[in-house]
Order: structure tokens, then sequence, then C-alpha cells
């Protein structure tokens, strides 16, 4: 093998590592950005009696777990999520006590499980009923600021 030729290969081998490593950094970006506690700020068209932030989720990567708490109960269902935001929720469970935001708190449950399509814009997390993220999202949730010790 030539110089030139041991040269070239090297040089190929390099632009396909480096390639593939900035593709893997990419895919791996939209997962990070769905890390850390979000807060429900508007479920569909449904006018929120409930404080807006009160009901909270969180994802759980390693356990394929999602859930938070609603105005009383706490609730949780298993995922999948892509690299793309193409995602799948199981059968939403919860607790069961009764109170003012148990309405909010059953259409949070059912929007979750409806969800296909999750976006993040403008600092927001998007939940679409369709693959494609047209119309409007069925549930909108922001992070949650965590509050600083005075």
């Amino acid at each position: 093998m030539t110089i030139r030729s041991l040269a070239l290969l090297t040089a190929l081998v390099s632009i396909l590592f480096f390639a593939y490593g900035c593709g893997a950094r990419k895919k791996s970006m939209f997962k990070e950005q769905l890390k850390g506690d979000w807060q429900v700020v508007q479920l569909a068209d449904l006018p929120l009696q409930v404080t807006p932030g009160h009901m909270t989720f969180s994802f759980d990567f390693e356990k394929g777990m999602a859930g938070g708490m609603g105005f009383c109960n706490s609730y949780g269902t298993n995922f999948t999520v892509s690299d793309q935001g193409d995602c799948s929720f199981e059968a939403v469970y919860s607790t069961r006590v009764g109170c003012d935001g148990n309405r909010e708190e059953a259409q949070l449950g059912i929007n979750i499980e409806k969800t296909k399509k999750l976006v993040v814009k403008d600092g927001k997390l998007l939940f679409y009923d369709n693959s494609e993220a047209k119309g409007k999202p069925i549930i909108i949730m922001m992070h949650t600021v965590a509050k600083t010790k005075q």
C-alpha cells in the first residue's frame, strides 16, 4: 500500500467517523430537550379550572416511564419516543383522590394516550395527536423553573 493510498484511506475513515459522531449527537439532542420537569399550561381548548402549572410531567428514559402529579393525584404511563419525536404512550394510571381538578386530570390522561408526536418549540413541549404535528397541540407544557433559596 502506497503512502498516498494510506493517506486517502485514513482521510476516508476520519470523515466517516466524524459524520457518524455528529449524527449520534444530533439524534440524542431531542431526548436531552425532554429531560427535566414540565408543567401543564394548556389542555387542547379546555380552560383549566386549576392553576396552570399545577400539573407536572417528567420522562424517565431509563425505565421507559413518564408521569407526574395532577392537581391532587399522581399518574404515570409507559412510553417510547424516537429521536424525531414520534411517540406512543400506554394507558395512563393514577391514584384516585377526589378533588376540584379531577376533570383536568382525566383529560390530561386521555390526551397523553392520544399523543403520537412530541415537538419542542420556543421552550414549550407540544403534544400532537397525529404524527405530522399538524393542527393545534392537545397538550402544551413548559419547563418547570427551579426556585432558588433566598
